[in-house]
């Protein structure tokens, strides 16, 4: 009997997985039958990332797909990882195939510890295979707002500081570890860019890879077939990334009181601009992946140039957004519609909106406030998450790396919400009496921001000493900076 060969696609996120994923699962039956035959594993999950990133991982009882599933103790996620371990085992024996599929983009998350554990436990079910691995890599701008608005969906909180920077050594560490562990030799790469250009498609791209025949291709791609992961328009980032700040879906290993999986997904259909990063976020990101493009090209060859931002600001929340968040409004919780009207109070603080686009959202806000005005006081949601949410709810930048991202333009900065974050960033770097000083000036300008207020009692507390209005001075030890 033939060697079997066990193919490993591991991503990488936001490269077509999620679509490939669904056609090799609603597609088993003709790929067992196509040519040696292809197995794809009709019991496991479609995402095979569950269930092999479960059983390789450090901390599988920590994985947010394990916690939405409601597997967030160790015990839980044991029973799930043998049960697994022995299906897995039993279809690998029992398979007449060839060819085996796996497809889980979370693989590629895996270090080289535990990729090596992956190796050995399929040496050990099948000693004779062949392990084969496909990567698919993306230009690094468009893939890193993929990745980012993702990850909202998700309902995280996502740091864009943290995000660009995994683009420095990118695709180094990532393509490297499987160099490592599988050799060069078996680890094939191609780019998304291609696999969309392929004549058959993404689908077309990766069966090709496989060895299939585009004969034997064509009958199992439908023209019907569309993504499974669709993007949402820039407007609804910004709205999910507030909803995420104020409530994040997942805390503490568990999913928050007020959200529920999938609660945002009425939200992400309402039309709108193609999220991109803003053009200094680009250029950022061209800056940090340089030396890891440099790679690609050298070692793959594999050429990206450096990305552009196309974003339209003076199109953003126009007439069809507010009319898809009208009729998406019903269908929502009590908590995400309280979110909702807060976010837009919160676009309204702006100053950066023209007169008609203003009077739209304020029209919007009054619209649903009058339709809805259970919705716009939070009626029905327990007072302590309220509380809480208000607390969290700082209007404009959540976080000091969007505010430095952002802060070349300072005619779209509220002052109270620039001396907030620069009382933020001082704190940050532990320039304490001025973090107090800037704070107290923010609220000068929101006197009745809670959040704020609770900062300056805070901070007040740990410092006692420092005067209240003393401003900062750093030309002397020992004098209030």
């Amino acid at each position: 009997m033939s060697k079997k060969t066990i193919y490993l696609h591991a991503g990488f996120h936001k490269t077509g997985t999620s679509t490939i994923q669904e056609v090799l699962f609603t597609h088993q039956k003709e790929l067992a039958s196509t040519g040696e035959g292809y197995f794809y594993s009709p019991t496991l999950e479609r995402n095979h990332s569950i269930p092999l990133y479960s059983m390789f991982c450090a901390h599988p009882e920590k994985y947010r797909m394990n916690i939405k599933k409601g597997r967030n103790t160790r015990p839980q996620v044991d029973a799930y990882i043998t049960k697994v371990e022995k299906q897995i085992t039993k279809e690998l024996r029992a398979t007449a195939c060839r060819h085996i599929l796996f497809s889980g983009e979370d693989i590629s998350r895996l270090d080289e510890p535990n990729l090596e554990a992956l190796k050995a436990f399929f040496r050990q079910v099948l000693p004779d295979a062949d392990i084969r691995i496909l990567l698919c890599t993306r230009e690094p701008g468009s893939l890193a707002a993929s990745l980012h608005q993702e990850a909202i969906k998700s309902g995280d909180i996502v740091s864009r500081n943290a995000l660009f920077k995994q683009f420095r050594t990118f695709f180094r560490s990532n393509i490297g570890k499987f160099f490592q562990v599988f050799g060069r030799s078996h680890v094939h790469v191609y780019t998304f860019e291609d696999a969309c250009e392929h004549r058959l498609g993404l689908m077309g791209a990766f069966l090709s890879n496989l060895g299939i025949a585009e004969t034997a291709i064509a009958p199992l791609i439908s023209k019907t077939e569309q993504q499974t992961n669709v993007s949402v328009s820039h407007e609804v980032v910004g709205m999910l990334e507030y909803i995420n700040t104020c409530l994040p879906l997942i805390e503490k290993g568990t999913i928050s009181t007020g959200r529920s999986r999938r609660d945002t997904q009425p939200l992400e259909s309402i039309r709108g601009e193609k999220f991109q990063f803003a053009p200094p976020q680009v250029r950022r990101i061209e800056n940090i992946s340089k030396e890891d493009r440099d790679w690609l090209k050298r070692e793959l060859g594999i050429q990206y140039t450096a990305p552009k931002s196309t974003l339209n600001t003076s199109q953003l929340y126009d007439t069809p957004f507010c009319t898809d968040l009208l009729a998406a409004f019903p269908e929502c919780s009590q908590v995400i519609r309280f979110l909702v009207v807060r976010y837009l109070t919160t676009l309204l603080q702006q100053k950066k909106w023209s007169p008609p686009r203003r009077n739209r959202l304020r029209q919007l806000k009054r619209q649903i406030q009058q339709t809805y005005p259970e919705s716009a006081q939070g009626n029905g949601i327990d007072e302590q998450l309220k509380t809480r949410i208000e607390n969290r709810a700082v209007p404009g930048f959540r976080y000091m790396e969007q505010f430095l991202e952002n802060v070349g333009d300072l005619s779209a900065v509220a002052p109270g919400t620039f001396y907030r974050e620069l009382a933020l960033l001082c704190k940050a770097h532990r320039r304490d009496s001025a973090a107090l000083y800037f704070m107290r000036q923010a609220k000068r300008f929101i006197p009745s921001g809670p959040f704020i207020q609770q900062k300056i009692t805070e901070w007040s507390k740990q410092g006692k000493s420092i005067k209240r209005n003393a401003a900062p001075n750093t030309k002397q030890r020992g004098k209030t900076e």
